[in-house]
């Protein structure tokens, strides 16, 4: 009968009788194991680190949709500023013209009131001048009077 004890693996003689050869086996094969926990405790891991990656991708481009939203609603708001500002600008330029149509509409009725009053003055002087002639026919006279009241 062979001896069954002796085994050859990739050219290298093992005899499993030997005690330190088990051993050695068990070791290996204790190693074996806890490097296949591993692998599959860095297989979940990776799963989760993916996992990870894609929600912090999802995060990135929500991000960038609110940055793209955020970055449009500025440019609306400057718009919106600017029109302001010209709008601004325009009922100043506005007001400016008011007040010098008010400045000139001040002059004018100055210059008005002013033009009245040698007006009224002359009409004065010219009423105190004049002479009024009126015939009498009841006892046929002629009245002659100086000045025009002017009330």
């Amino acid at each position: 009968m062979a001896n069954v004890t002796k085994i050859n693996l990739d050219g290298t003689a093992y005899d499993i009788a030997d005690t330190s050869a088990r051993s050695t086996a068990s070791a290996a094969q204790s190693t074996a194991n806890s490097a296949n926990t591993t692998a599959g405790q860095a297989k979940t891991a990776a799963a989760t680190a993916q996992s990870t990656a894609d929600a912090a991708k999802t995060a990135a481009s929500a991000a960038d949709t609110k940055a793209t939203n955020a970055a449009s609603a500025a440019s609306k708001a400057q718009t919106t500023a600017d029109s302001a500002n010209t709008a601004a600008s325009q009922a100043k330029t506005a007001a400016a013209t008011a007040q010098s149509t008010a400045d000139s509409a001040k002059t004018s009725a100055g210059q008005a009131k002013t033009a009245a009053d040698a007006a009224q003055a002359d009409a004065n002087t010219i009423a105190a001048k004049a002479v009024t002639v009126k015939y009498n026919s009841e006892n046929t006279s002629i009245v002659v009077t100086t000045g025009i009241p002017l009330s």
